[in-house]
């Protein structure tokens, strides 16, 4: 018994089955690409979220382990500013930090805290500088007449007002009393 060989429609068959397998690997990576990135993008939102949550309770530790530099802890509607500089200077917070949206440190950026009526606090986590909060108008702006408090020295906090923004991105404070 001869066996005859179609050379021709074997290698005919392979590349049609090549193709096919090629066009449905193309359908299944073009219909699960916008997945893939809605995934990557959730994941660095929910390390954002996670970012500004941790923050903001070492935030509230800080400020709870020193009461005595926050008089505006008893008054409800008072609002007051902390680094993210001043909680790595006390090791509350990883210096290495960075945004994972845009990977940029964030050490200068501010904490907004505001006492509530059953004096607790709400914070929000700002992902500017007080430089850069020139004028703003939303719930994390600052502007002028507005205090600013600043840990000076470990221990010894300031109440500021903001005087002015300057076109470079400076702001002029004033101190709110005069010290020796």
């Amino acid at each position: 018994m001869k066996i005859k060989q179609y050379k021709n429609s074997i290698i005919g068959f392979t590349m049609i089955e090549l193709l096919a397998v090629i066009t449905i690997l193309g359908i299944i990576l073009l219909v699960s690409f916008p997945a893939l990135i809605n995934m990557t993008r959730s994941d660095k939102e929910r390390e954002y979220q996670d970012l500004a949550n941790t923050l903001c309770k070492a935030g509230e530790t800080y400020v709870y382990n020193n009461q005595e530099l926050f008089s505006e802890l008893g008054t409800s509607g008072e609002e007051f500013y902390i680094r993210v500089s001043t909680l790595t200077d006390n090791e509350l917070v990883n210096k290495s930090q960075t945004n994972p949206k845009n990977g940029k440190s964030i050490n200068q950026n501010l904490l907004k805290y505001k006492v509530k009526g059953d004096k607790s606090l709400s914070c929000s986590y700002l992902e500017r500088s007080l430089a850069t909060l020139v004028n703003d108008t939303g719930e994390s702006g600052l502007s002028i007449g507005d205090k600013y408090t600043y840990e000076v020295k470990p221990g010894t906090k300031y109440n500021f007002y903001v005087l002015s923004f300057n076109s470079d991105d400076t702001v002029n404070l004033i101190m709110d009393r005069i010290i020796c």
